[in-house]
């Protein structure tokens, strides 16, 4: 009996949900390696260490539940069992929620300063963006770093809700505020395409603008005669619809024949008599 099926039988004896809970956070714990891979190389690698560590662990905790063990053993197997996937599902849930909506702790490291060696004076100097008291004030790179903003959905804007102090750009970061939606990577300045739905952050205003700007703002101008045709002011059956609403639109209009006129007419256009030709539209915005 391989080491992985005592560990599936061991969780379905003590939990029903145990592998589907094991399984879960797996693949939580892969996700989050990937994304501490992608976001720095460091942090994906003491990932990768934390999910081999947890997969020791668990065929340690295998070698104990095997059917010749003794109760002690097997008991001291079921306790190892337990508290490793308890903190495999702890470490995983903490690092995937770090990764992808970041942490304080994350966002702007300490810099501690560099002090001067022992028996050798601090010599005062232009201050430079480079982790010393350069200009020996007791502050470390005052006035020289810059601010970068959080880009996490790529679009090459950022969020001005989230930002750090560096000396160069980290990955993941620029140098401007401009996003109004850092979940969205289609919401963004200079957007120019309209949509029906709302941005993951719950607003119609995808270009960035600060409102959102309907694509279609016309209220029907109703039916008109030109010449021998019956035409159409096109636009909206009543008022304008907010932005995801559907709602009519008068598209054209057609002649209505009259028998009883003296003299005889061509047929009637006007709002009361015209035949209308209207459709559901649903209002976009950007």
């Amino acid at each position: 009996m391989s080491p992985w099926n005592i560990l599936l039988h061991a969780l379905k004896e003590k939990a029903p949900f145990g592998p589907w809970i094991l399984a879960v956070t797996a693949l939580a714990a892969a996700a989050a390696v990937i994304k501490g891979f992608w976001t720095r190389l460091e942090w994906g690698l003491f990932g990768a260490v934390g999910v081999l560590a947890v997969i020791l662990l668990l065929l340690a905790a295998a070698s104990l539940l095997r059917p010749e063990t003794g109760p002690a053993r097997r008991f001291a197997g079921y306790l190892l069992l337990f508290f490793t996937v308890l903190a495999f599902m702890v470490g995983s849930g903490l690092a995937l929620t770090s990764f992808f909506f970041g942490w304080p702790l994350e966002l702007r490291p300490a810099i501690p300063p560099k002090p001067a060696p022992i028996g050798k004076p601090c010599a005062p100097s232009k201050e430079l963006c480079n982790g010393t008291d350069d200009d020996c004030d007791g502050q470390v790179d005052e006035g020289t770093m810059r601010r970068f903003y959080r880009d996490q959905d790529g679009d090459s804007f950022g969020d001005p809700k989230s930002s750090l102090l560096a000396c160069g750009r980290p990955r993941g970061y620029v140098e401007n505020d401009n996003d109004c939606c850092d979940q969205d990577k289609e919401a963004k300045p200079g957007q120019t395409s309209f949509s029906a739905r709302t941005n993951r952050c719950g607003s119609s205003d995808w270009d960035c603008d600060g409102s959102a700007t309907k694509r279609w703002v016309d209220r029907q101008g109703g039916c008109y005669r030109n010449g021998n045709d019956c035409r159409a002011h096109e636009g909206w059956v009543g008022d304008v619809p907010k932005c995801g609403i559907e709602q009519k639109w008068l598209d054209d209009c057609d002649t209505v024949a009259v028998k009883l006129s003296f003299p005889p007419r061509i047929g009637e256009c006007n709002d009361k008599v015209a035949k209308r030709e209207e459709s559901w539209r649903v209002q976009e915005c950007r």
